[in-house]
């Protein structure tokens, strides 16, 4: 199984919602947009899921992870709490 290669870009100057997203390794095209401030990519041990925060909201997404790397599946996972949300 391939795991995904992705990388969390910087937040837009002023933590603009929505304005960040996630790239593959190599890819000039984000595999996930929407974001504010995407950080912390975490997968499971078998590589099937992805954990990925947007501190911004605070939330953090789960999403299914395919035999390819593409990620599908996206949803809230959980709202850690004492965490601002801003959007």
């Amino acid at each position: 199984m391939q795991v995904a290669r992705v990388v969390p870009l910087p937040m837009a100057y002023g933590t603009e919602p929505g304005t960040g997203a996630v790239h593959r390794l190599g890819t000039p095209s984000p595999v996930l947009k929407g974001l504010t401030i995407p950080n912390g990519p975490a997968f499971t041990g078998d590589g099937r899921l992805m954990y990925l925060a947007d501190s911004a909201r605070g939330l953090v997404h789960r999403f299914d992870v395919d035999r390819d790397g593409e990620l599908s599946g996206r949803h809230v996972f959980c709202t850690p709490r004492n965490t601002p949300r801003t959007a």
